[in-house]
C-alpha cells in the first residue's frame, strides 16, 4: 500500500482547470439573485388587482360590443402571481400578445387566446354572428397572425389598456400599446423568475364559444397601475342613515309562536293519525315562546285579538346576555 495518495489531477491539469475558469468568469459575470421570495414584490396588489378586475370586467364587455357589435358574458378569475418563464411557457402561437407599456416606462402585457382573438378578427372583418353559434367550439382558429390581422386587433387592446389606467389610477393615458406581437419570441428578455402579477377574464360573445384574456403587470407596473391603498370608507350623512333606519325598520320579519315543543321518533311521527294526541314538553299554563330568525325573541299568553288567535308579550329576551325583562 502506498503511503502518499496519488493525486487526482496533476499540476498541468489543475492550472488549465483554474485558467478556464478564469477566463468563464470573464466572459460571463455572475448575476445576482434575489434568494427571497420572487412574489414579494407583487404580493402586496392582489387585492387591489381584484377590486380592478371586478370594474374591469364590465369595461370589457363594453369594448367587446363596441369592436364586435356582441353582448358578451365576462367572469372574473381571482388574480394570481406567476413567474414570466411560466407565462410564457403556457403561450401558444395562435395567441394574440399585446405589448402595453406605462408612462413611466414599466412593463405590462395584453394576452388573447386563439378562440377569442379568432372571434374578434373575424367580427371586425364583417364575419356574422350566426357563423360562430352554429360552429361553435368546432370552429376553427387561425394558425398564425398576420401583419393585417395585428393591426385590426390593435384597437381592442388600445381599449384594454386605457381601461386598466382609468379603473386603477383614474388616468387612461398611463398605459400605453407598444406593439401586438408577432409571437412570444418577440417579447423582451425578462428573468425567467420575475413576478408578473396576473389577472384573467373568460369572455363569452353571445352564444359563441368563450375565450380568455389576460392582463399581466410586472410590479412597476402593479406599482403605477394599481392604488397604493384601498379608498377610505365613504362617511355616511345623517339624511342617508334615517333612510337607511327607515328601510331597516320597514322590512318583514317572520315571527312563529310555539305553544311547546316534543321529541319523537321518526316511525311514531309516521304513524300519526287523526285523533292521536301529541304530547308537548310545555305545563299548560306555560308562556307561549316567539320566535324570530330561530330564536327566542318574547314570551307571551294566547289570546284573541279582533277575532284572531293571539299573543300577549309578557317577556322580552336579552338579545345578547339571554335574559328575559318582564312587561
Amino acid at each position: 500500500m502506498k503511503g502518499d495518495r496519488d493525486a487526482l489531477l496533476s499540476a498541468e491539469e489543475t492550472d488549465a482547470l483554474l485558467s478556464a475558469m478564469q477566463e468563464s468568469e470573464r466572459s460571463a459575470p455572475v448575476e445576482p439573485i434575489d434568494l427571497g421570495s420572487p412574489e414579494r414584490r407583487v404580493r402586496g396588489k392582489l387585492l387591489q388587482a381584484d377590486r380592478t378586475s371586478e370594474a374591469l370586467a364590465h369595461a370589457l364587455g363594453r369594448a367587446m360590443l363596441r369592436h364586435t357589435e356582441t353582448l358578451s358574458r365576462v367572469e372574473v378569475a381571482p388574480a394570481e402571481i406567476i413567474p414570466f418563464g411560466t407565462l410564457v411557457s403556457s403561450l401558444l402561437p395562435t395567441w394574440s400578445i399585446a405589448r402595453l407599456e406605462t408612462d413611466d416606462g414599466a412593463f405590462a402585457l395584453a394576452i388573447a387566446d386563439d378562440v377569442l382573438t379568432s372571434f374578434i378578427l373575424d367580427r371586425r372583418l364583417g364575419a356574422p354572428l350566426a357563423s360562430f353559434e352554429a360552429a361553435g367550439e368546432d370552429r376553427l382558429t387561425r394558425a398564425e397572425l398576420s401583419p393585417v390581422d395585428r393591426r385590426v386587433l390593435g384597437p381592442v387592446f388600445v381599449d384594454v389598456a386605457r381601461s386598466v389606467a382609468d379603473l386603477g389610477v383614474g388616468e387612461p393615458d398611463a398605459l400605453r400599446l407598444l406593439d401586438v406581437l408577432p409571437n412570444a419570441h418577440a417579447l423582451p428578455p425578462t428573468p425567467e423568475l420575475e413576478p408578473l402579477l396576473m389577472m384573467s377574464f373568460t369572455i363569452q360573445p353571445g352564444s359563441a364559444a368563450a375565450g380568455h384574456l389576460r392582463v399581466v403587470l410586472d410590479a412597476s407596473a402593479a406599482r403605477r397601475l394599481l392604488p397604493a391603498q384601498l379608498e377610505e370608507p365613504r362617511q355616511v350623512s345623517d339624511a342617508e342613515r334615517a333612510l337607511i333606519r327607515e328601510r331597516v325598520m320597514e322590512a318583514d320579519v317572520e315571527v312563529v309562536a310555539v305553544l311547546g315543543e316534543a321529541l319523537s321518533t321518526i316511525g311514531d311521527v309516521l304513524a300519526l293519525d287523526v285523533g292521536d294526541v301529541v304530547r308537548l314538553d310545555a305545563a299548560p299554563h306555560s308562556p307561549v315562546m316567539l320566535r324570530t330568525d330561530d330564536r327566542v325573541a318574547f314570551y307571551g299568553k294566547p289570546c284573541v285579538h279582533h277575532g284572531n288567535l293571539a299573543v300577549r308579550v309578557t317577556q322580552v329576551c336579552s338579545a345578547t346576555e339571554g335574559r328575559t325583562h318582564d312587561r
